[in-house]
């Protein structure tokens, strides 16, 4: 009798582990499944409406409220925040997207959809640790009506110009320009003006100064620590500057 009630304890332990082993050892299909769902479900264009963020203590509401995430489908992100970096990569694992924004910060979130919203419970490098809710603006992550490389937000340094290939030197090398997300810009340039607005369509750039004056720029290049900026002049004179992030 002893023997039969060992052996059905035995059977009865099988039958009840055997569909964790079957998980367990399905876990990295279904850790690729359950990432490439999330991401088909997370690419678009999303603004949050409701958040909180934890410091040290002490609780702030809303800080997120407005702000828009962008998330591509070739693992980069961009953000009207500059909590985030305004610009990043991100990498999926399960239900967890860990991101790193341009300015080095790293983020881990796990992300939930209901009722057709995007939850985000998470961490910052810098401790912070923050709960958002996204509603989807648009599906459609290829604007090119915006700003097309959020790594324009930054303060510049002019180190060198060109004219039709001549080095000169004086022409606003050693000057800074900052572009900020507002569209407003500030400048050490006195032929830029000190401060004014900017207009950003395509790889143009158009400069208002607040004292009248008006610039148009070509975008020639760009990547995270450089920018090369053409002035067309006309009769086929042009400049070319190099500016270095700051």
């Amino acid at each position: 009798m002893m023997k039969k009630l060992k052996i059905w304890s035995m059977m009865m332990f099988i039958a009840m582990a055997l569909p964790m082993m079957v998980a367990c050892g399905d876990d990295g299909g279904g850790s690729d499944s359950s990432a490439n769902a999330l991401k088909k479900q997370a690419i678009g264009k999303w603004m949050c409406i409701t958040s909180y963020d934890i410091q040290n203590g002490k609780i702030m509401t809303d800080l997120m409220v407005g702000k828009e995430v962008t998330i591509m489908s070739n693992n980069t992100y961009t953000s009207t925040s500059s909590s985030f970096g305004y610009s990043g990569t991100y990498t999926i694992s399960g239900n967890t997207i860990t991101a790193k924004s341009s300015k080095g910060a790293t983020f881990v979130v796990d992300v939930t959809f209901r009722d057709d919203k995007m939850y985000w419970e998470g961490k910052a490098s810098n401790g912070v640790t923050f709960g958002y809710m996204f509603v989807k603006e648009s599906d459609d992550t290829d604007d090119t009506d915006v700003k097309p490389a959020p790594s324009i937000y930054w303060r510049w340094k002019c180190t060198s110009s060109t004219n039709e290939g001549n080095r000169m030197e004086g022409l606003l090398v050693g000057d800074y320009l900052t572009f900020d997300i507002d569209n407003t810009y500030t400048s050490t340039s006195p032929s830029l003006g000190e401060s004014g607005t900017y207009t950003w369509k395509g790889i143009t750039i158009k400069l208002q100064s607040s004292n009248g004056v008006n610039k148009e720029f070509t975008i020639a290049s760009i990547d995270q620590s450089k920018l090369k900026l053409t002035d067309n002049l006309g009769s086929g004179r042009s400049y070319t500057y190099v500016l270095e992030r700051k």
